[in-house]
């Protein structure tokens, strides 16, 4: 590797360059070396050439299998510098994420190269944008530099914003251009322009009254939801503890009676004891709320039937009203089934054992 690296020197390039190079293309390409310490040498010995088309190209293709560079990138953006390599620059800078300093490097030396820089961060469009705009304004910019005449630079400006992919408006250019322009000249830019607006609001006018009649339709839903009824026999077995619902819970359940309601019935037809309800959804959901439920539990429970408001936890006096507490406890349990709802759904992605516990040992296999 010493050896090669003199070949880079100036007094020893030539053939002692080009043999150099094919040896470590030799190792790239056909030994699968990746080495950075290699490849930092072909972007030194690459970047020695007369011709930087094949340092680009090199830089381009020098990946690994996650699309990282094999080379040290702070290392050839250097060398690049140093050797006025500055096409190579440009793809170094746009390769780091640095695209407004690539741009603005890729203006100095070709404007399509600017252009194709102002395209790369396909998942940024802010970022695009900006990066058009200052391409724009130094299309702009060199055409007064160079005494074009303001009719000839606004058909350039208006033919170079069927470039930006819709990215740029002519409102956007316009602060580019002296106050005294006549506005005239962008009358047909500006003509597109609105028809592109008119277009715009059209689509969201559409938008707009479809959002409203699913709205309608979502109300009318609702109203029928709340006017709708069931017709429940009382012998019809709770979902969760098979009993009849004219039995009643079993005593093991939890606390019911006082307040509570009876029973559940959703539009899904499933029925459930107000006890085995509580259980069934406490099961689903978080700690705090699960704590929240068993308060609310006892306070209805504790209530004599009848009462107007609610027993109070720890045995303060009583302030809230039985139907307020009793609209708390079914805004938790009663919202949706628990057997069919959203909240059964999202148990979907929850693993079947949770992390530290002793059964995920049982699973192991043996190495």
């Amino acid at each position: 590797m010493p050896a090669l690296v003199r070949c880079d020197e100036p007094a020893a390039r030539g053939e002692c360059l080009a043999q150099a190079l094919r040896y470590v293309e030799f190792a790239i390409h056909e030994l699968g070396c990746d080495d950075s310490a290699l490849h930092n040498l072909a972007v030194s010995l690459y970047s020695s050439q007369g011709d930087e088309a094949e340092l680009i190209s090199y830089l381009s293709r020098a990946k690994g299998p996650l699309g990282r560079p094999l080379y040290d990138q702070k290392f050839a953006l250097r060398l690049a510098r140093e050797r006025n390599r500055e096409r190579a620059c440009v793809q170094l800078l746009s390769d780091m994420g640095m695209f407004q300093d690539a741009t603005a490097l890729a203006l100095r030396v070709d404007v399509e190269l600017a252009k194709e820089v102002a395209e790369r961060p396909e998942d940024d469009p802010p970022m695009r944008r900006k990066l058009w705009l200052a391409v724009a304004r130094h299309v702009i910019d060199a055409g007064e530099e160079g005494g074009d005449s303001q009719a000839a630079r606004i058909r350039q400006a208006v033919a170079f914003l069927k470039e930006t992919s819709g990215l740029l408006k002519i409102e956007d250019i316009l602060p580019f251009f002296p106050d005294f322009v006549r506005i005239d000249e962008f009358k047909d830019a500006i003509c597109s322009s609105l028809e592109e607006y008119n277009r715009q609001i059209d689509h969201l006018r559409d938008e707009m009254d479809s959002a409203t009649e699913i709205a309608d339709v979502l109300r009318k839903d609702l109203a029928a939801v709340e006017k709708s009824c069931a017709v429940v026999d009382v012998n019809m077995p709770c979902e969760r503890c098979r009993r009849p619902l004219s039995k009643g819970p079993p005593p093991s359940a939890g606390p019911s009676g006082g307040c509570l309601s009876p029973f559940y019935v959703f539009p899904c037809r499933s029925v459930f004891h107000s006890t085995c309800l509580a259980e069934e959804v406490s099961e689903l959901v978080g700690e705090s709320k699960r704590l929240r439920i068993r308060q609310l539990m006892e306070r209805l429970a504790a209530t004599p039937t009848g009462a107007e408001t609610a027993a109070a936890n720890n045995g303060l006096a009583p302030r809230d009203a039985v139907v307020s507490v009793l609209q708390q406890l079914e805004d938790l349990i009663a919202a949706e089934c628990p057997r069919c709802g959203e909240v059964v759904i999202r148990l979907l992605e929850k693993p079947l054992i949770q992390d530290g516990e002793e059964e995920i040992a049982s699973w192991a296999v043996a190495g």
